[in-house]
């Protein structure tokens, strides 16, 4: 029978993806977002397709009717940031910090699920994370609020808030718009305690 060795090229030759389909009437998809055979479109932002057709009886010359490559759309998340800063400036140990960013979906595919994570560097330097929110069906080109409440106990001096939201599943063109940074200072309490 006949065969059609379908290969997937980077731009150096290298294979990146094979697979091979029967005839007659043979169709194949090949994945190259996920697994094994997923390509890093930073590391091949282009790609070349190669067929081998052959026919093993040397009776009939191999078909190949169409190929095609396909693309789906990723989301494109960005974060405002206004909502990391404190009013007043300074918090009293033991109030908590309430910090907010607004996460936008800017492109046009939607998200089943984001994860907006907050870490806090505290005054020697000791990051840990404090809070994840998990935001569900993100539609696209929309945006939606996140936030949480931080205790500030153990928190006395300057401290830094990171907020980094990402998608579950997907690597997004433009990562470095998913980061926002932002500061709070806490005084600790040195009153004694009244009876």
């Amino acid at each position: 029978g006949s065969t059609i060795d379908v290969a997937i090229l980077a731009m150096a030759g290298d294979t990146l993806g094979e697979s091979t389909i029967e005839s007659p009437g043979g169709t194949r998809v090949i994945d190259l977002s996920t697994g094994v055979s997923a390509i890093d479109p930073d590391e091949h932002p282009f790609i070349r397709l190669g067929a081998w057709l052959q026919d093993a009886s040397l009776t009939a010359t191999p078909q190949l009717l169409n190929w095609s490559v396909g693309f789906e759309s990723v989301a494109e998340l960005t974060i405002l940031a206004s909502g990391l800063q404190t009013e007043p400036d300074t918090l009293a140990e033991g109030d908590f910090f309430l910090p907010s960013v607004t996460v936008i979906n800017a492109a046009g595919a939607s998200v089943d699920s984001v994860f907006v994570t907050y870490d806090v560097t505290d005054a020697n330097n000791v990051t840990v994370r404090a809070a994840v929110d998990t935001l569900l069906d993100v539609p696209a080109n929309a945006s939606i609020e996140s936030a949480t409440q931080i205790e500030t106990f153990g928190l006395v001096g300057r401290n830094q808030v990171t907020v980094v939201v990402r998608q579950s599943d997907a690597r997004e063109p433009i990562p470095y718009n998913n980061t926002a940074i932002g500061y709070f200072y806490v005084v600790g309490d040195n009153e004694p305690p009244v009876f």
